[in-house]
């Protein structure tokens, strides 16, 4: 959308929201309505460097989401509580986070704050700092070149 709710904590929740009511009103993707895509609107991205999954098969929460899986090629996020909490499948011992904050995304907040708490390392990457960043071990700006 860029209108700034991109950048907010619960900024995915926010846009969904407006785009219901967008919908509701009869004025999502119609002419006089906002619209989801434009022509000549692509914006090339330089993927070349991205690597692909190795093994998808390993995904954390592959058994409970596979379309997930299968679409991203990688893990869905639910499926780090037990990972770090429990070690299933496997243990994940450290996390990068870029541009979100799970502890105002996700519900059960005292649950993915132990979560965060219990991740031997952590990196927040953001615009501001998060609840999610008073955990971390390095928090970098998400505008610097790094």
């Amino acid at each position: 959308m860029y209108t700034g709710f991109e950048y907010s904590n619960s900024g995915v929740q926010a846009i969904r929201a407006v785009l219901t009511l967008f919908a509701l009103a009869g004025q999502l993707d119609v002419p006089g309505g906002i619209g989801l895509t434009m022509l000549n609107s692509d914006f090339p991205i330089n993927r070349s460097c991205n690597q692909e999954n190795p093994n998808i098969d390993l995904a954390v929460a592959r058994d409970r989401f596979p379309i997930y899986s299968n679409y991203r090629g990688e893990n869905h996020a639910i499926g780090l509580v037990d990972s770090v909490l429990k070690g299933e499948p496997y243990r994940i011992r450290g996390l990068l986070i870029h541009g979100a904050s799970l502890l105002t995304s996700w519900p059960q907040t005292p649950i993915w704050r132990e979560t965060l708490s219990r991740l031997e390392f952590l990196a927040c990457i953001d615009r501001q700092l998060t609840a999610d960043a008073a955990y971390a071990d390095i928090c970098a700006p998400s505008h610097h070149h790094v």
